[in-house]
């Protein structure tokens, strides 16, 4: 099992862009991310339709929530950044044999 790293309860929640995200997902496996910007038609042409589909109804929408309201009435405080809890599903995801990697998580 792995150990999971807690962040302060003070330092401050992250956002990551989508290429941000696959340049940290690389670096997990000792890698850097090799991205191409295409135009969405570029994309579209180039993906099975289910798959575009779904990377429309996603990368169109904001996924950004505050905690500010949990915080101010409730005294709430997150434990794990963002990039901690996709690690954490990742590592469970390879240990799993839910996923194939080419190699080990280094991260």
């Amino acid at each position: 099992m792995w150990r999971q790293a807690r962040t302060s309860p003070s330092s401050p929640p992250t956002a990551l862009t989508a290429r941000g995200y696959a340049a940290l997902a690389a670096s997990w496996f000792g890698q850097e991310a090799r991205l191409e910007s295409v135009t969405w038609d570029r994309f579209r042409a180039a993906t099975a339709a289910e798959h575009a589909d779904a990377s429309w109804e996603h990368l169109s929408r904001s996924h950004v929530f505050s905690i500010d309201k949990a915080r101010r009435l409730l005294g709430y405080a997150h434990r794990y950044t963002a990039e901690e809890t996709v690690l954490d599903a990742v590592r469970w995801l390879v240990e799993r044999d839910e996923v194939e990697v080419a190699g080990p998580i280094v991260g």
